[in-house]
C-alpha cells in the first residue's frame, strides 16, 4: 500500500518524534522557549494565552461616622418634617426622607463645616437610631416597674443600661438620642418595642401597659383636671417662695409629662448641690404621694389590677327593671322570625293601627272589618274571631295536628304554653301563631291600601313555605331543633 495515499500519513519533510528519539540536546535548560519553538505532538496547535489586562486595585471606601451632633440634627429633622402644618404626615417615603435630607443640609450644623448627608444615609441612620432607642425604652420601662424606694431617675437609667448590656452584650451608646426623643409626642405615639428578642402577645400586652410608656400622657389628654387651668381658672391658694407670693398651685410630675408652666419636674443628673437638694425634695414629695396611692392599691384591688367591664352588668345596674311579662316566652322563643316577632309583640301591646284605634285618634272612617265585613275591626276580632282569619288559624293548627284551638285572644295566650305535650310541636305552634298574625295583618293592609285580596288557603300555603325555609336555614346552621320542627311542618 502506498503510504502517501493514506489519509493519516505525515509529510517526509516533518520528522516524527517520540519519547525515545526527541532531540533534547538542542535545548538548553535556561532557554526561554516560545510556543513557536515547541514541536507539535498532535495535529492541533494550541494558541498562546492572552495576558489579562491589568486592573487598578480598588481602594475601600472610608466609612462615614455619625457623631452625636449629626444624630441630634437628624432627629430634629425627623421631628420637624411631620410637624409641617401643610404637608404633615401625608407624604411618600421618598419625599419624606428627601425633606429630611434638605433639612439636614440647610442646618447650621452642616453650614458650619459638618459633612453633608444624602437622604438614603439619613434614612439608614435613623432606622438604626429608632431600633436601638426603642429597645432602650423597653428596658427603661422594665427598670421603672422595678423601681425601689429611694431610687431617682438616674438610678433607673443605670438599671436600664445594665439590662440592655445583659441582653445584647454591648453598651447603649445613644442615650443623647433617647433624651431627645423620650418626651416627644411623635415618638411616644410609635408602637413600643419589646426589649426581648422573642415577642409574644402576652409580653406585648405587658409592654403596652407598663409604667414609663405613654399611658400617663393618655390619661393627661383625657382627664378634666386641667381643663379649668387651660381657661385660666384654678383653685386659689396663697403661699410664698423665696419672698415671692404665688396664687396658683403647681403639680409635681416625672419626666414624661410635657413642658407646661404648671408642672414642676425633677432635675435629671443634678451636678450642683442646689440641684441635688431640689431633686431630693421634689422626688421625696412625689414618693409620699406614691406611698399613699400604694395604700389605696392594697385596700382596693380594682385600683391595682385591671377591672372587668361588662356592658350587660352596667345596663342591668342602671336600667329600671320591671317584672318579666307572662307573654314574653310566647314572643321571644328559639325559632323566631324577626318580622313575625315584631308584629306579634306590637299586637300583644295593642299598638298597631287597627280601625277601632284610628277612630279614637279622630279619623272619620268606617269600622267594618276589611277581611269579613261582618263586625268592627279590632285586634281581638282579627285574631281570630273573624270568619276569614278563623279559617287561616284552623288550617295552621290542622297542619300541626292540633284540633279545637281557641279563637278568643285572651284564651289563646293562656292556651299556647300548654297546647301540646311535645316541646317541638309546641314551638312549631308558636311559629304558626306568629306567622298567622303577620300574614293576616299583611292581607288586611293589602286590602286597605291596594284593594287586592287572596284566599285563606293561599295565606296558609305562604305560612307553610315560610316555616319550611326557616327550618332549612336552622339545619344549615347546625341546629338540631331544625329537624324536629321540619317534621312538624311536613305532612
Amino acid at each position: 500500500m502506498d503510504s502517501n495515499n493514506h489519509p493519516n500519513s505525515q509529510s517526509q519533510s516533518q520528522p516524527y518524534y517520540s519519547l525515545n528519539n526527541f532531540p533534547y540536546h538542542r535545548f538548553s535548560p535556561n532557554a526561554n522557549i516560545s510556543f513557536s519553538q515547541i514541536p507539535s505532538f498532535s495535529a492541533q496547535t494550541s494558541s498562546p494565552p492572552v495576558e489579562a489586562a491589568s486592573q487598578p486595585e480598588k481602594t475601600p471606601r472610608e466609612r462615614r461616622i455619625w457623631t452625636s451632633s449629626d444624630d441630634l440634627v437628624l432627629i430634629s429633622g425627623w421631628l420637624y418634617t411631620s410637624k409641617d402644618v401643610i404637608i404633615g404626615n401625608d407624604q411618600r417615603a421618598g419625599a419624606f426622607w428627601k425633606r429630611i435630607g434638605d433639612y439636614y443640609a440647610s442646618s447650621t450644623h452642616v453650614l458650619g463645616g459638618a459633612e453633608p448627608r444624602l437622604p438614603d444615609h439619613c434614612r439608614q441612620r435613623w432606622q438604626k437610631i429608632q431600633k436601638m432607642v426603642a429597645r432602650f425604652c423597653g428596658f427603661y420601662a422594665e427598670a421603672f416597674s422595678e423601681k425601689a424606694s429611694g431610687m431617682n431617675d438616674l438610678d433607673i437609667i443605670n438599671n436600664a443600661h445594665q439590662l440592655y448590656y445583659k441582653l445584647y452584650k454591648k453598651k447603649f451608646s445613644l442615650e443623647y438620642a433617647w433624651n431627645a426623643l423620650r418626651y416627644e409626642p411623635k415618638w411616644l405615639n410609635l408602637e413600643p418595642m419589646n426589649p426581648t428578642p422573642k415577642t409574644t402577645s402576652s409580653n406585648k400586652r405587658k409592654a403596652d401597659g407598663a409604667p414609663g410608656t405613654s399611658n400617663d400622657l393618655n390619661v393627661l389628654a383625657q382627664s378634666p383636671v386641667f381643663n379649668d387651668i387651660i381657661y385660666g381658672r384654678a383653685p386659689q391658694m396663697n403661699y410664698y417662695v423665696n419672698g415671692r407670693e404665688y396664687n396658683l398651685s403647681y403639680y409635681l410630675t416625672d419626666g414624661i409629662y410635657p413642658e407646661w408652666a404648671t408642672f414642676v419636674k425633677s432635675i435629671q443628673r443634678p451636678q450642683h448641690p442646689k440641684h441635688r437638694l431640689f431633686a431630693e425634695h421634689q422626688e421625696g414629695a412625689r414618693k409620699d404621694v406614691e406611698r399613699a396611692f400604694g395604700v389605696l392599691q392594697s385596700r382596693f384591688a380594682m385600683i391595682k389590677n385591671p377591672c372587668r367591664f361588662l356592658s350587660k352588668d352596667v345596663w342591668n345596674a342602671v336600667r329600671i327593671s320591671n317584672p318579666v311579662k307572662s307573654w314574653a316566652p310566647l314572643v321571644w322563643h328559639k325559632a323566631v322570625i324577626p318580622r313575625h316577632v315584631i308584629t306579634s309583640w306590637l299586637f300583644i301591646l295593642d299598638r298597631n293601627p287597627t280601625l277601632d284605634r284610628l277612630s279614637t285618634w279622630g279619623f272619620d272612617i268606617e269600622l267594618d272589618c276589611l277581611l269579613c265585613g261582618l263586625a268592627h275591626e279590632s285586634r281581638n276580632h282579627l285574631f281570630f274571631e273573624c270568619v276569614f282569619s278563623t279559617e287561616v288559624w284552623r288550617l295552621v293548627t290542622q297542619r300541626l295536628q292540633i284540633s279545637s284551638p281557641p279563637l278568643l285572644w285572651d284564651q289563646i295566650l293562656l292556651w299556647l304554653p300548654t297546647a301540646s305535650a311535645s316541646k317541638h310541636q309546641n314551638l312549631a305552634l308558636l311559629q304558626g301563631w306568629q306567622g298567622a298574625i303577620f300574614e293576616l295583618w299583611r292581607e288586611r293592609n293589602r286590602r286597605f291600601h291596594d284593594g287586592l285580596s287572596v284566599s285563606p288557603v293561599t295565606i296558609a300555603t305562604h305560612i307553610f313555605s315560610t316555616m319550611n325555609n326557616k327550618c332549612n336555614a336552622m339545619l344549615q346552621l347546625g341546629l338540631k331543633r331544625g329537624v324536629s320542627l321540619l317534621q312538624c311542618w311536613t305532612i
